[in-house]
């Protein structure tokens, strides 16, 4: 069967393929490094600045409501 990653690997280290460049990735929007401003690493995946700073609000907002202010 034609087309098996291992055959393209072989055609690759031969020297008959190029291997694509890696374009990096948000794992949450999946927009590409050259429309985010800043791309964090993690183990083999991105998280883009917008993501976090979403993210981080829900964390807050979650807190918020297991922790209520006293006086609530």
């Amino acid at each position: 069967m034609v087309g098996r990653w291992w055959d393209k690997r072989s055609e690759i280290l031969a020297g008959n393929l190029k291997p694509r460049p890696r374009v990096r990735t948000c794992a949450w929007c999946l927009r590409d490094e050259a429309h985010v401003d800043i791309l964090i690493s993690g183990p083999g995946v991105w998280i883009c600045d917008s993501c976090v700073d979403l993210l981080a609000g829900i964390v807050a907002e979650r807190r918020s409501r297991a922790n209520p202010a006293p006086g609530r």
